[in-house]
């Protein structure tokens, strides 16, 4: 019978008759030396960019079955270490330099990133791969949180509230729901921002001018639709019913369509005096106050001009000798006639009074 090998870290397993006068040197370099590697070996894996597929051999040294790897070497790209897809534990030492990421899988798997400059244990199934940074709870509560490399549903799975005082982190963070008491800094958060509350962001009833057709999730329309109090209650507390409403359970926002916006008049305490309900304009000191025209037709009362008369004398020729033929002129005969009754009339059509204007929606911040 031939000789096989075991499935996790290929040790050498003698069939029955085989090997004779041989066969305690086999057991001692295919088996006993191998499992020595297996519990104690240390591997010094080299690389640069791309994958690197651990060697792993039947019966003889190779990479993969050493219980330490060292990743090391200056990285030019990214680097995947490809490890076999067999149950196994490693202790992994990343000891690389270079701007770039590693990450371990196992053959025709998903891989985990592995932080530059950490030690971690590792575990597969020949499938998945889990690190010794994992942790799963349903709440923690901690004064300080300090990571160096990723935070996310791989390394903190959160079903409920984590509470910090202070998290500083590097890398990425994905959770479920972060109570921070103390403060968070981040230079990027990625997402609508809908279920972020506490941070410096757009304040409730914030006005925008937007180029999209509907309104992204967190905002309305200023359309002056009519909104619940109840679920619009934080907006409600805002606007009130300054904008009208329909009945006592809800409130209407700003409507702006087809009209522009001005400053309140008395905004901080003064009367700035600048936008008074002249001629049926905007009474700039009512918040929520609306008017204006989009055409105008121009009364003879606004031209400014009086009503008035023009006067000229009527020249009237004579003959003065019939007789003989001769014409001559007479002027003695003036007569005052007005050119009109009432000089100023209203004008025939309107014009129109739109500034030049660029179409655009408006949304509100919930």
């Amino acid at each position: 019978m031939s000789s096989t090998y075991s499935t996790r870290i290929r040790l050498e397993k003698q069939g029955s008759g085989e090997n004779a006068n041989t066969w305690g040197d086999i057991l001692n370099a295919n088996v006993i030396e191998l499992a020595d590697e297996a519990i104690a070996g240390y591997a010094v894996v080299s690389v640069s960019n791309g994958e690197e597929i651990l060697t792993a051999l039947n019966g003889t040294v190779d990479q993969s079955r050493n219980a330490t790897l060292e990743i090391a070497g200056t990285l030019v790209a990214n680097v995947t270490v490809v490890i076999p897809a067999q149950e196994k534990t490693y202790f992994i030492r990343e000891n690389t330099t270079g701007s770039f990421n590693t990450f371990l899988k196992t053959a025709g798997n998903s891989a985990v990133g592995i932080q530059q400059g950490t030690n971690i244990m590792v575990a597969t199934d020949g499938t998945t791969i889990v690190t010794s940074g994992e942790t799963s709870v349903t709440e923690f509560t901690t004064n300080a949180l300090t990571v160096v490399g990723n935070v996310s549903a791989a390394t903190l799975i959160t079903s409920g509230n984590a509470t910090l005082n202070s998290a500083t982190v590097t890398g990425n963070v994905s959770v479920a729901s972060v109570v921070a008491s103390g403060s968070i800094t981040a230079a990027t958060l990625v997402g609508d921002g809908a279920g972020i509350t506490g941070l410096n962001v757009l304040p409730v009833g914030a006005v925008l001018a937007y180029g999209g057709m509907n309104a992204p999730t967190g905002f309305v329309l200023a359309d002056g639709d009519s909104l619940s109090r109840t679920t619009f209650a934080d907006l409600y507390a805002v606007f009130g019913t300054q904008y009208g409403t329909e009945n006592v359970n809800s409130f209407n926002v700003p409507d702006l369509r087809g009209r522009v916006v001005a400053g309140y008049d008395s905004m901080g305490g003064d009367d700035a005096g600048r936008l008074t309900n002249f001629a049926g304009g905007v009474n700039g000191d009512v918040l929520g106050g609306f008017g204006g025209l989009e055409s105008c037709l121009l009364t003879g009362a606004m031209s400014g001009v009086a009503a008035h008369t023009h006067t000229y004398n009527k020249v009237v020729i004579n003959a003065v000798d019939g007789s003989t033929g001769d014409v001559g002129f007479s002027t003695d005969r003036p007569i005052d006639a007005p050119t009109s009754e009432n000089a100023i009339a209203d004008a025939a059509q309107a014009h129109n009074n739109v500034q030049p204007t660029l179409i655009l929606t408006f949304i509100i911040k919930t």
